[in-house]
């Protein structure tokens, strides 16, 4: 299940980090649909990490109950769950913010072809 998480994950910063010009109108839509496409998967990808946290923090919790140092085990035997919703949330977000910028250069680039070709 871990190599399934880092296959998605590299697909993901692979759309994010692919790099195409702002004068490329066909590759910017190209990223915008991959980065799109990915999306519903990144939002998979924080669903269930958060399910798999908080499976690991009730696995911590029935083994040492919910005493005083309870808080501290749980965030020492749960730091692997903890480290991938952090990198699901920071490739949901990162995601949200390229396509955000993708539109806006499609929609520059659309508006200048406008005018400079009077469409």
């Amino acid at each position: 299940m871990k190599n399934d998480f880092n296959e998605k994950v590299k697909l993901i910063k692979q759309a994010i980090e692919l790099e195409v010009t702002q004068d490329d109108l066909q590759g910017l839509q190209g990223k915008l649909l991959r980065c799109v496409t990915l999306f519903s998967l990144s939002s998979e990808m924080c669903a269930r990490a958060t399910v798999d946290l908080r499976n690991a923090e009730l696995i911590v919790l029935k083994e040492f109950g919910t005493g005083t140092g309870a808080t501290a085990m749980i965030k020492a035997r749960t730091g692997e769950e903890q480290g991938k919703l952090e990198l699901a949330d920071r490739l949901n977000a990162g995601l949200t913010h390229t396509i955000e910028s993708l539109r806006t250069m499609i929609s520059l680039k659309k508006d200048e072809m406008k005018t400079t070709y009077n469409v």
